[in-house]
């Protein structure tokens, strides 16, 4: 009896921590917060489809409820590839209703990307009319890496910046290389992810802006192991389907790409993402929807295209056979040898300012599941931002001195390819200081050898970070707020790459007593 009773308790044990550890999709609320703004920022490829009808089929209106809810404050819409998209931005201003308002929208693609790639922000109509929502700049760029097999370049991005309240958001749409295979064409995914953001200036962006990546990425979830999809990636995808948890989620992605280079600083380093709860988004066969919760790896098999015949292999077993034999890394065997995996391309992704990371919280990150006619859904992110305007300066005169600096280098393996190719992108990057440490406070700079591991910088009403530049990168380094001392330690950063690990001691001194 007594081993009954504590068979019962582990089991009702182990089924609270389950429910405890499930994932949580919260709700938009359908009325403004005011302490927060709702904001709502979502991608889809679209696959070339040349008509709205095409791509959402016969239940276009219901289709829009379940990817674009009403209720948020902003709506940030990527798309690429799109062959409607005049047509797709109206049908969604349509949706949403006259309570919302176009706040500008950028593309790129008239005549040399087969398919658009574009962003367009909404808010509501009231917040645009008192001045609390508003355009800064956009930008555009097209990047010759690929070509679809016409003549067509059709990588690049758009990216929107507006003013929210007190702040301000970027919202980059971006569609990356796409070629799962090699180590190169992932070397040339991340330096075209940094070129997008601005390569050595991103800095700067990241300084004033909470920055939205988001896009179709293209990086790959390829097992090392080259076993079919169903015994790997969808296997994990649907135990965690069926029995959600964070531990069950983190080891379906566990083969991700981007996953693993941000963990090791490889790539979009500075950016946050959500966990990923939700299965992939691309391989996906149109038209196909997924099946519910609780089924196995080969019914969730049914919703994905798993091969492409290549090189003579017929089926999927042949094509792991051509695969196993090849003496290439897993991607690039599996690619030629004709083996599609499912894979998380679509993502959203968040950086924020040093000083003012905690206004921005990430609620929810999923990809609705309706009628669509590609081979992609969308990935939608939910965060709130907060309306208490953020704490930008010091009220005062302010020396900041940094010393007692040092570096600790990391791994160079693909940093010098990274930076070639960043440079061929943007050409007109700025130089880093050679042997020299620079910091800067707000327009406030100054700068010393580096041989001297000190610098010390002053400035009238300054932001709550600095930056420090190096010859090998940057770093952003938050200021205190009550003590006027302290040790650091953070990253440095250069194309989207941790380049090492910058630490020292950090001193303020004031002119004023009061103010901070």
């Amino acid at each position: 009896m007594e081993a009954y009773q504590v068979a019962s308790t582990l089991v009702v044990i182990i089924a609270a921590t389950a429910w405890l550890l499930r994932p949580r999709k919260p709700p938009i609320r359908d009325a403004a917060d005011e302490t927060q703004w709702r904001i709502l920022a979502t991608t889809l490829n679209c696959a070339e489809q040349g008509s709205v009808q095409a791509l959402l089929g016969e239940q276009k209106k219901a289709s829009l409820e379940k990817w674009l809810p009403r209720g948020a404050d902003i709506y940030a819409v990527a798309v690429q590839e799109c062959g409607c998209w005049a047509e797709l931005r109206r049908a969604v201003e349509a949706h949403l209703g006259s309570t919302y308002a176009l706040v500008s929208y950028e593309k790129i693609g008239e005549k040399r990307v087969r398919g658009r790639i574009a962003v367009a922000v909404f808010a509501r109509q009231c917040d645009v009319d008192d001045g609390n929502v508003e355009e800064v700049s956009t930008k555009k760029m097209l990047m010759d890496v690929g070509s679809t097999g016409k003549g067509a370049s059709t990588k690049g991005g758009v990216s929107i910046e507006v003013r929210v309240g007190g702040r301000s958001l970027c919202f980059v749409g971006a569609h990356l290389p796409a070629d799962a295979g090699g180590r190169a064409q992932h070397v040339l995914r991340n330096a075209c992810a940094a070129a997008l953001l601005g390569g050595d200036d991103f800095v700067k962006l990241q300084e004033r802006c909470h920055v939205f990546f988001l896009g179709d990425l293209n990086y790959r979830a390829v097992p090392v192991e080259l076993k079919h999809a169903c015994e790997s990636t969808l296997k994990r995808v649907a135990y965690a389907c069926s029995k959600p948890s964070k531990t069950a989620w983190a080891t379906a992605t566990r083969d991700d790409e981007l996953i693993r280079d941000r963990r090791s600083g490889r790539a979009l380093c500075g950016f946050r993402e959500a966990p990923i709860y939700f299965a992939p988004t691309f391989r996906r066969v149109p038209g196909v929807a997924l099946p519910g919760r609780g089924a196995d790896a080969a019914a969730l098999c049914e919703a994905y295209t798993l091969f492409k015949s290549n090189e003579g292999a017929a089926t999927v077993e042949e094509a792991l056979a051509l695969a196993r034999r090849k003496r290439t890394p897993p991607a690039q065997a599996a690619s030629a040898a004709g083996l599609r995996y499912p894979s998380w391309t679509d993502r959203v992704l968040v950086a924020s300012p040093p000083a003012d990371d905690a206004a921005l919280e990430l609620l929810a990150y999923d990809a609705p599941e309706f009628p669509l006619q590609s081979d992609h859904r969308p990935a939608r992110l939910r965060c709130a931002l907060s309306r208490a305007p953020p704490a930008e300066t010091y009220a005062g005169a302010l020396r900041v001195t940094l010393d007692d600096l040092s570096f600790e280098q990391s791994s160079d393996d693909d940093a010098a390819e990274l930076a070639r190719l960043v440079r061929g992108l943007v050409p007109d990057a700025t130089a880093s200081p050679e042997d020299r440490v620079a910091v800067s406070l707000g327009a406030a700079t100054a700068s010393a050898p580096w041989a001297a591991r000190a610098v010390s910088v002053e400035a009238e009403r300054a932001p709550r970070h600095c930056v420090v530049a190096l010859e090998r990168g940057s770093a952003l380094v938050a200021l205190p707020t009550r003590d006027w001392g302290r040790r650091f330690r953070e990253p440095v950063v250069r194309f989207g790459r941790s380049r090492g690990v910058l630490s020292g001691r950090l001193r303020i001194e004031a002119s004023f007593s009061s103010g901070v």
